[in-house]
């Protein structure tokens, strides 16, 4: 991914990578974060704006650091897909 390819071919790869970036994230797969956050970094660079679907990584990585906010969990309006709702619980269960 360190090659200078077009912007429209990094957003064709996200769509390939997310099932890798619901597993890196996740505390099965925490072993390989390093990895997920270098790929979500070099797409980040080499784009021209930030794909709509990975906006949630990036709160997602303050989390898995600092744990998830109190009542964030509970909040009903967040609508996220259920690899991310779980990305989030196990910010609060397993890291943090």
């Amino acid at each position: 991914m360190g090659a200078n390819l077009k912007d429209d071919a990094y957003k064709k790869v996200i769509q390939v990578l997310m099932p890798v970036f619901y597993f890196v994230f996740s505390s099965e797969g925490c072993d390989y974060i390093d990895e997920g956050s270098d790929i979500l970094n070099t797409i980040l660079y080499h784009s021209d704006s930030v794909d709509p679907s990975l906006w949630f990584y990036y709160p997602a990585l303050c989390y898995l650091l600092i744990s998830v906010p109190e009542n964030y969990l509970q909040d009903s309006k967040l609508n996220l897909p259920t690899e991310q709702t779980k990305i989030l619980y196990d910010a609060r269960e397993n890291f943090g």
